[in-house]
């Protein structure tokens, strides 16, 4: 099956489980052990140059994915937040990276799917024209976890009420961990997101469970967004000689 929808934002996602559906380890407190560093070229990196670097299913046994279904393109238009007031707004401007508003140029997601399930994992690369930019979206990121308990947005003229709960000990210097709740098409989504500042670059990892499935458990699923956080991170370093 092919989705070819922006995976930027938690509604879309979720939805996209849905559709996936019908159609077919350790605590978070080691949050990440790869430095955002500062300073170096990440933002020359282009489009091509991100997407070869995005995880795989060797990264992640039990899941495949089809680089064809990767999404390279910024967002230029914001979600309309229709209830959740301005801290919300800003918080979902900075979750999709809004190149409007941070000058983003590249935005780069792959979706890696649970060979025997409807979870997925999104793994979103983000690339501002500097560190101060990228350092922006993070500080807006965090204050609307602080301001920002639940939102409602429309999702194919249906709207869409979310939760948002901050992961209290994913949550740091240039670091942000939540998960949220929504109801999408009759089925409760839940996700865990882990995001991480790089030099001008912002990685994001998304981990995507059915609520029949059970509740995202953690720390298990803090272990695996950091894990995965550490790999991209280190690869971004490595293509630009960082240490």
């Amino acid at each position: 099956m092919r989705i070819r929808i922006k995976y930027g934002s938690a509604v879309a996602v979720t939805t996209a489980a849905v559709l996936l559906v019908a159609a077919c380890g350790a605590s978070g407190k080691g949050a990440s052990t790869a430095s955002p560093g500062s300073g170096h070229s990440a933002a020359a990196l282009t489009d091509d140059q991100v997407d070869s670097l995005l995880l795989t299913d060797k990264d992640q046994p039990g899941y495949y994915f089809d680089a064809s279904l990767d999404v390279k393109s910024t967002t230029d238009s914001p979600a309309l937040v229709t209830a959740g007031g301005s801290e919300c707004q800003s918080f979902r401007d900075a979750e999709n990276a809004l190149s409007t508003k941070y000058g983003t140029t590249v935005d780069t997601l792959r979706i890696l799917t649970a060979n025997d399930g409807p979870g997925m994992i999104q793994d979103a690369v983000q690339v501002m024209p500097s560190t101060g930019k990228a350092s922006a979206l993070m500080s807006d990121l965090t204050a609307g976890l602080k301001g920002c308990r639940a939102f409602t947005e429309t999702e194919q003229n249906q709207p869409v009420p979310i939760t948002l709960t901050a992961i209290s000990q994913m949550v740091g210097a240039d670091r942000v961990g939540y998960t949220t709740n929504a109801n999408v098409q009759g089925s409760t989504l839940v996700t865990a997101t882990y995001v991480v500042r790089v030099g001008p670059a912002v990685v994001s990892i998304m981990e995507v469970e059915t609520a029949k499935n059970g509740v995202i458990p953690q720390p298990q699923a803090e272990a695996t967004l950091v894990r995965l956080s550490d790999v991209q991170v280190g690869r971004l370093k490595s293509a630009e000689g960082v240490g």
